[in-house]
């Protein structure tokens, strides 16, 4: 098993709870990059699975083109942790992973959080981490 293929080896994998997970998405047909953030969540309630998941935060996908006529931003909203790493359409090259506010996985390699990262930052002050007693984000 090659190192891409064998997601063990990868810095910070798995993620764990309180992570947050960057997908970087190519030109959305149109010539623009854009992101979705992600935060690694406990599935809680009745009809949950009692395993973590992801949790979209927010991304940045351009709205600005008539003929888009579906947003494809959310698509490992509540999915299972390695559906990202080891679908076709992401994969390690493409993620970022976030763990107390550190990059610990740098997929793309351009060490940076997109241009939405200070709008998840703000979100977060906003509101109580439910990892520390508070009602969730």
């Amino acid at each position: 098993m090659t190192t891409a293929n064998n997601l063990a080896v990868l810095p910070g994998y798995p993620p764990v709870e309180g992570d947050h997970l960057i997908v970087w998405r190519g030109p959305a047909g149109f010539g623009v990059a854009w992101s979705d953030v992600y935060r690694v969540v406990l599935d809680a309630g009745p009809y949950s699975s009692g395993e973590l998941v992801l949790n979209l935060v927010m991304h940045d996908y351009p709205l600005t083109n008539p003929d888009v006529q579906e947003d494809p931003s959310g698509e490992f909203d509540g999915s299972n942790l390695w559906m990202p790493w080891a679908t076709r359409d992401a994969g390690p090259g493409v993620i970022t992973l976030v763990r107390a506010g550190e990059i610990v996985h740098d997929g793309p390699g351009h060490g940076r959080l997109p241009e939405i990262w200070s709008d998840v930052a703000a979100a977060r002050a906003a509101l109580p981490d439910p990892l520390e007693g508070g009602s969730g984000w």
